[in-house]
């Protein structure tokens, strides 16, 4: 049963310009939050669906470029729903006809989102009436509501700077070395950040509790999440492996530049990932490319996925015997991919990623399409990024082993 709509009508009678402005920098929505400001003259429901999924990160020619215009306000309606959208704000309310405001309305009760309706000058009596009981409120109350999105930022490097091969005995020491001053206060920066975080996993642990490579794994894909290329993956695993053999465990990486899964990918699902990401429209392609970022599955464990390989909440997913979670920022990705399947109704094909005729990907295609998708969200693979002739070659990943050093650890960890 959807829930029932809550919905405000914000009144802006000053006609305040900065009000726009203090919306969208509460506007997140990962976090629920999506701000909408319809096209003047709007008159069709393609436009308004447009518009929304603007609202909701897609690119703004997504539907055309992705051929979903068919299933534009399916798509919005679904992404509503992925996304869990708590508040759904549309500015300049009052040009909108009174059809385009219920399909509106229709759609914030199937999120169970709370629906505000921005009018810098009078509603039409028509939508008046058609609003019922719908609530009132100020500008300022609206804005009291929503908390500012906070621009603040786990410290990063990008590609482009030539990180020393040590091990991370001498790593840092070795960057310290070779590197300007500038490069080594960004890459310490990182580095500093990736210890503190490790060490303050390993302090919350109890020494009595098992420590494997799964668990190890688990906190090294966290603590690398946020990397924005592949030479800040290293530097943050250098990091965690010197917090962790200060603390009495010996953590091995080995490369590994096979496609496949890996214990901890080359570059993660960071926030600005998922950002990009969140420009696409179909959920099968958001989906792919979301489950790739954090497991480095190619398009051949991608075709061999199946629905009940993932949670339903789409907050993790399973290769063979190993788990995977999902930021919380990216599980809307995942769910939409989930809920797109479920509205087909059809429990004959049990993959994930079906094809037009609704039997599973040939591995080859879904490649290319998974190829096609990368390069509409503007993403890239570690092989892509730019590196001098005598670096090593790039890897997809990195292989994860555990070997206790201390008395206290040996009873703990297990291979």
């Amino acid at each position: 049963m959807r829930p029932e709509l809550r919905l405000t009508l914000v009144v802006d009678g000053d006609d305040d310009p900065a009000l726009y402005d203090d919306l969208h920098r509460r506007a997140d929505v990962s976090s629920g939050t999506a701000v909408a400001r319809p096209v003047p003259g709007i008159a069709g429901i393609g436009t308004l669906a447009a518009d929304l999924l603007v609202a909701m990160g897609k690119h703004f020619d997504s539907l055309a470029r992705e051929r979903q215009l068919r299933r534009c306000w399916e798509l919005a309606s679904l992404w509503a729903r992925a996304e869990r959208l708590r508040h759904l704000i549309v500015c300049d309310a009052e040009r909108l006809h009174t059809a385009l405001v219920s399909r509106t309305a229709e759609l914030a009760a199937g999120a169970g989102a709370h629906l505000w309706l921005v009018a810098r000058g009078p509603m039409r009596q028509a939508i008046v009436e058609g609003l019922g009981r719908a609530s009132r409120c100020a500008p300022e109350e609206l804005l009291g509501l929503l908390p500012v999105i906070d621009s603040l930022a786990a410290p990063s490097i990008d590609c482009g700077i030539a990180l020393p091969a040590d091990n991370f005995l001498t790593f840092r020491a070795a960057c310290k070395r070779l590197l300007s001053g500038a490069q080594f206060a960004a890459v310490d920066a990182v580095y500093l950040d990736a210890h503190q975080c490790t060490r303050d996993w390993l302090r919350q642990r109890r020494r009595g509790e098992s420590l494997g490579g799964e668990e190890v794994a688990t906190q090294l894909r966290a603590v690398t999440s946020s990397s924005l290329s592949s030479a800040e993956t290293v530097v943050r695993l250098r990091a965690a492996q010197a917090a962790y053999f200060v603390d009495g465990v010996l953590v091995e990486l080995t490369d590994v530049r096979r496609h496949g899964p890996v214990d901890v990918v080359d570059i993660g699902l960071s926030h600005r990932r998922a950002s990009r990401l969140r420009r696409l429209v179909t959920p099968a392609w958001a989906c792919a490319l979301a489950l790739a970022n954090v497991g480095g599955l190619g398009s051949v464990d991608l075709a061999r996925l199946n629905v009940d390989d993932l949670d339903p909440d789409g907050r993790s997913f399973t290769v063979g015997r190993q788990q995977y979670a999902i930021p919380d920022y990216a599980a809307a990705l995942v769910r939409a991919q989930l809920l797109d399947r479920a509205d087909a109704g059809s429990t004959e094909e049990p993959a994930l990623l079906t094809n037009r005729k609704g039997g599973r990907f040939d591995p080859a295609v879904l490649g290319r399409r998974i190829d096609r998708a990368m390069t509409m969200a503007a993403i890239w693979h570690a092989d892509e990024e730019p590196r001098a002739g005598w670096q090593a070659a790039p890897v997809r990943g990195h292989g994860v082993k555990v070997v206790a050093l201390s008395a206290a650890w040996k009873p703990a960890v297990t291979a």
